[in-house]
């Protein structure tokens, strides 16, 4: 059976949800800018697949791979692992 699940991106409930990830994301980039230790993050991959067939799973892989960039530009060393195998992508 394929459906869509009922998650309207324009509906009240999305839009305050949206409004509530978009300051935390902000407030955790900011600390992170602002960090004087070293600190590692680990994520996913989440551009490197199929495009997802519902709309939630669509916007999760938008917002998480925007996060990634994000993140990335404020780090001072990148790395991408695939099969335990690192690649540095920054410097």
């Amino acid at each position: 059976m394929d459906f869509e699940l009922p998650l309207a991106p324009d509906s009240a409930t999305a839009d305050a949800d949206y409004e509530v990830w978009r300051r935390e994301r902000t407030a955790f980039l900011d600390a992170l800018s602002a960090c004087k230790s070293d600190v590692i993050i680990v994520t996913n991959e989440v551009g490197t697949g199929i495009v997802p067939n519902n709309a939630a799973s669509r916007v999760f892989r938008d917002e998480q791979g925007w996060l990634n960039q994000a993140v990335a530009a404020v780090c001072d060393e990148v790395f991408f692992v695939t099969a335990g195998l690192p690649l540095r992508l920054k410097p």
